[in-house]
């Protein structure tokens, strides 16, 4: 799994846990559409040496998803505490709890959780920062402040943060 897929899997689960317990607006509906000979083409698994490497952008051995982004949700996800990096250890504590929260529909726990990495990345922690542009974005505990929102997102980029 690429790197951009999987943190946009990490942003669209908090989304759907986020708009489950933030708004009360009704499922939106989509169709796909399927031609005859999508479904009549077979998968062709003969790739090659060369075609496996196409995600690794010249990279001789790829990175582990901890050492490309350090903010991941994975171990939150996967509840992996062995990988997690001690100076994020705030942050992860805060991560749990949002997950929980959401799960729970608990909304004084999110509110909880929402503090703690305010406090995360107001210390300059950069996934946090991305975390709070995404809270500010969506209005979430937070009165809804694109301005926030940006600033938090334009920090976190600058100190490397692969999500903002």
């Amino acid at each position: 799994m690429s790197v951009s897929s999987h943190n946009s899997q990490d942003h669209s689960l908090l989304s759907a846990h986020f708009l489950a317990l933030h708004s009360s607006r009704p499922a939106q509906y989509f169709i796909l559409n399927f031609s005859d000979e999508d479904f009549h083409n077979g998968f062709d698994n003969n790739s090659t040496k060369e075609d496996s490497d196409y995600e690794n952008f010249g990279q001789k051995e790829p990175k582990p998803d901890q050492e490309l982004d350090p903010g991941s949700w994975r171990p939150v996800l996967e509840l992996n505490d062995s990988v997690v990096d001690p100076a994020l250890t705030l942050y992860y504590s805060a991560l749990k709890k949002m997950v929980s929260a959401a799960s729970k529909g608990n909304v004084s726990l999110m509110e909880e959780a929402v503090t703690e990495v305010n406090a995360s990345a107001s210390a300059g922690d950069p996934p946090a920062q991305s975390v709070m542009g995404f809270v500010y974005g969506m209005g979430m505990t937070r009165e809804a402040n694109g301005t926030k929102s940006f600033q938090q997102h334009q920090l976190a980029a600058e100190r490397g943060n692969m999500q903002s």
